[in-house]
C-alpha cells in the first residue's frame, strides 16, 4: 500500500483526527483483510465470521477508539472486540452473547490478542478465516509522520525504516506533533533497529558460529526452505520445528539467534519461566502470555516474511505420563497449551519454532514429533580447531595472525560461553596492566589454577591419565582420543576416548573397557610404588560395569536371570554378586598392571609429553607408544 492510500472509508474522520498509533493499524487492518483475496466483498455480502488476533493491547485499543466508519468496513458488519480473556462465569456469559449475534444477520470480524483464549469456543468454530493482524510496516510509519508532523519522509529516512521492528508503542513515543521526520525516524532507528553485529556476545550469524556444526546445517537448511516457501513452496516443506539439545554454555540458544540473523527474519524468544513470571503466575495468565507470544511470532511472520520463535528450556514440559504430583493438572495444562500453540490452531504459517534443552530425554514425546519439535539437533563440547575459530571470532581484530592452537589445546571440553568469557577474563588481565591484549594473556587465563598445583601432582595426575591412554590405544590402535592436563575446578586432568562399540557391550568389548579404565590406577600403581584417589571415578564406573556383566547381561556364567537394581544395593544383597564381580575385577586388574608394566616407558613419555604440552591427541600417543623400550618395571 503506498503513502497516499489509506484504504478506509473516513467519512466523518479525517487523518488528523487520528493517533500515530490509529493511523497505523487502519493500514494494518487493510493490509491483513485485503490478503484474502474476496474476503471484503464476502464481509459486506454473507454472513461471515472471521477473527483477527492483534497481539498489541495499544493496537486493538486503537481498534476499538476507532470509529466503525473510519475502520473502512461494510455497512452491517459487527465489530466484536474483546480485550481480556474470560474468568469464571464470564465464559458462559459471553458464550451466550455471541450465540445471540450469529442469530442476527450481518458478518461478525471478531478483534482479541488471542482468539483461542479470548473469544468463546463458537466464534472459533463459525470463523471462516483465521488471521493476524500485518505488522507493521515503513509505509504504515511513512503515513503516520506525514500526517502528524505535516511533513513527508525523506527517501533516506524511509530507507532507514526499511526492516525494523516496529511495534505500536515505538509510534506512540516517536512521532509527535512538531517533530521533523528525520527526528521522528532517528529516534524509532534507536528504539527498534538491532545492535550492529561485534563478533561478540549475541549477535554472531552462521558464518561465524563455530563449535555447531549441526545447528548450522540446520540453518542453511531453514533459509533455503524460507526462498523456497517465499516462492511459492507450500509451508509444509518448510522443516519449521526443531529441538536443539546440549549441555549448558554449548550455544544452543546462540545457534537459534545465528539462524535468525542469517535469514534476516526476527526473532522472539521465550520460556516458560518467562511466561509463569507475568502476572501472579496463575494459570490462566500464564497461558495468555503463551498464546500472546505466539500470536505475535504470526504477526511478525506475516507477509511472508517469516519469525522465529525461540522458547528455552523446554525440558520444563516434561513427559505427561511421569507426572504424579499433587500439581499434576497444572503441569498438564501447560503441556497441553504448548502443543496446542504448536500445532497452530489454523496454522502457524511463516513461523519457525525452535526449543533449547540440556537434556532432550526428558521433554513429553508429543513435542518432539513430527510436525511439532520434530527436528533433534545435538550440540557437543567444540574440538580444538572449532575452539580456534571461536577465538578468533570473539577476539575480532585483536591478536591477527597468531597462533591460537596453544590456546585452544589448554581449553579442552570448553563450550562456547567459556571460550567468550576467557577471552574478555584476557581482555581484563590486559588492561589492568595497562597495555594491549597479548598472547600470553590468553595463555595465562586458560591456564589459571595449574600454576598453583605442585610439580608432583601435576607428574601423578599425568602418569594416571598415560596408563589411560597407554591401554585405550593398545586395546583399539588407531582409536580417536584426547589427553588434557587442564586444571578446572576440581577437574585437573582427564583422557577421552571414543566407544568403538557404540554401547553394544559384548563380554570382549566390556573387559576391555574395565581394562581402559584401570590403567590409570595400575601406572600409577607401577610408575609410582603407590595409588591415590584420583581413580574413585574409574572404580566406580569398572564396578557398575561389571556388576551388569555379572548380573544383568547374562554374560558373567551365572545363567541368563537378570536384575535390575542400583549396584550399591545389588552388591550389599547378593553376597554371590559381590564375589563374582571382585574376581572379575581382580582379574582384570592384573592384566592391566602387567600390560603397563611392560610399557612403562611408554606410560612415561606420554607423561612427561603431557606435563609439557597439557594436551595430546590419539596420533601423538601413537608415535610415543612407538618410541624405544628401554626398561620394564617388574
Amino acid at each position: 500500500m503506498d503513502d497516499d492510500r489509506a484504504g478506509v472509508n473516513r467519512e466523518e474522520a479525517t487523518d488528523a483526527d487520528f493517533s500515530p498509533v490509529e493511523l497505523a493499524v487502519l493500514r494494518q487492518l487493510a493490509r491483513t483483510l485485503d490478503a484474502v483475496p474476496g474476503l471484503r466483498q464476502a464481509l459486506a455480502e454473507r454472513d461471515v465470521v472471521v477473527t483477527v488476533e492483534v497481539p498489541e493491547a495499544l493496537s486493538l485499543r486503537a481498534l476499538d477508539d476507532v470509529p466503525g466508519a473510519a475502520l473502512g468496513l461494510p455497512t452491517g458488519l459487527r465489530k466484536h472486540l474483546v480485550k481480556d480473556a474470560p474468568k469464571g462465569s464470564d465464559r458462559d456469559r459471553r458464550a451466550r452473547e455471541f450465540l445471540l449475534m450469529l442469530r442476527l444477520p450481518g458478518a461478525i470480524l471478531c478483534l482479541s490478542p488471542d482468539a483461542a483464549s479470548h473469544l468463546p469456543a463458537a466464534a472459533l468454530l463459525a470463523a471462516e478465516h483465521r488471521l493476524t493482524l500485518a505488522p507493521i510496516d515503513a509505509s504504515d510509519v511513512a503515513a503516520a509522520i506525514r500526517v502528524t508532523t505535516g511533513a513527508a519522509c525523506s527517501p533516506e529516512d524511509r530507507r532507514a525504516l526499511d526492516g525494523l521492528r516496529i511495534s505500536a508503542e515505538h509510534l506512540a513515543v516517536s512521532i509527535r506533533p512538531g517533530r521533523a521526520p528525520a527526528d521522528c525516524v532517528a529516534h524509532l532507528v534507536r528504539l527498534a533497529a538491532p545492535p550492529a553485529p561485534t563478533g561478540r556476545g549475541r549477535d554472531i550469524t552462521l558464518d561465524e558460529l563455530h563449535g555447531c556444526r549441526e545447528v548450522v546445517a540446520y540453518g542453511r537448511e531453514l533459509i533455503r526452505d524460507l526462498q523456497a516457501w517465499r516462492g511459492g513452496a507450500p509451508w509444509s516443506s518448510v522443516a519449521s520445528g526443531g529441538l536443539i539439545s546440549g549441555p549448558p554454555g554449548t550455544g544452543k540458544t546462540l545457534g537459534a539467534q545465528a539462524i535468525a540473523a542469517s535469514a534476516g527474519i526476527p526473532l522472539l524468544a521465550a520460556s516458560l519461566a518467562q511466561w509463569q513470571s507475568e502476572d501472579q503466575a496463575h494459570l490462566g495468565t500464564t497461558l495468555r502470555a503463551m498464546r500472546r507470544f505466539f500470536a505475535e511470532a504470526k504477526a511478525l511472520a506475516a507477509g511472508k516474511r517469516g519469525c522465529l520463535a525461540l522458547v528455552d528450556e523446554c525440558d520444563v514440559f516434561v513427559d505427561r505420563r511421569t507426572v504424579r504430583h499433587a500439581h499434576a493438572d497444572y503441569v498438564l495444562e501447560i503441556i497441553n497449551a504448548f502443543l496446542e500453540c504448536l500445532d497452530g490452531v489454523g496454522g502457524r504459517e511463516g513461523v519457525i519454532v525452535i526449543g533449547t534443552t540440556n537434556d532432550a530425554g526428558r521433554i513429553d514425546p508429543a513435542i518432539r514429533r513430527p510436525g511439532r519439535l520434530g527436528r533433534h539437533i545435538e550440540v557437543g563440547l567444540p574440538d580444538a580447531g572449532e575452539r580456534v575459530a571461536m577465538l578468533h571470532v570473539r577476539l575480532g581484530d585483536d591478536l591477527a595472525g597468531a597462533d591460537l592452537l596453544p590456546v585452544a589445546y589448554r581449553t579442552e571440553r570448553y563450550t562456547g560461553a567459556m571460550i567468550e568469557a576467557l577471552v574478555e577474563d584476557a581482555r581484563r588481565r590486559a588492561r589492568h596492566a595497562g597495555r594491549a591484549l597479548a598472547l600470553d594473556d590468553l595463555l595465562a587465563v586458560a591456564g589459571t589454577g595449574d600454576e598453583a598445583t605442585p610439580a608432583a601432582v601435576l607428574d601423578r595426575i599425568a602418569v594416571h591419565e598415560a596408563g589411560h591412554a597407554l591401554l585405550a590405544y593398545l586395546e583399539q590402535p588407531g582409536r580417536e582420543m584426547v589427553l588434557a592436563l587442564q586444571t578446572r575446578g576440581d577437574e585437573r586432568g582427564w583422557m577421552a576416548a571414543k566407544d568403538p562399540h557404540h554401547g553394544i557391550w559384548t563380554r570382549a568389548a566390556a573387559e576391555e573397557h574395565v581394562r581402559v579404565l584401570l590403567g590409570g590406577r595400575a601406572a600409577e600403581d607401577a610408575l609410582l610404588d603407590s595409588a591415590s584417589s584420583g581413580a574413585r571415578q574409574d572404580l566406580l564406573t569398572a564396578t557398575r560395569l561389571a556388576v551388569s556383566l555379572v548380573g544383568e547381561w547374562g554374560l558373567g556364567g551365572r545363567g541368563l536371570v537378570a536384575v535390575e537394581q542400583e549396584p550399591a544395593m545389588a552388591l550389599a544383597t547378593d553376597p554371590l554378586l559381590r564375589r563374582d564381580a571382585q574376581e572379575l575385577l581382580d582379574r582384570l586388574y592384573g592384566e592391566t598392571l602387567a600390560t603397563v608394566r611392560r610399557h612403562a616407558c611408554a606410560v612415561r613419555r606420554i607423561a612427561d609429553a603431557l606435563v609439557e604440552r597439557r594436551r595430546l591427541d590419539g596420533d601423538e600417543v601413537a608415535r610415543l607408544v612407538a618410541g624405544p623400550v628401554t626398561a620394564t618395571i617388574r
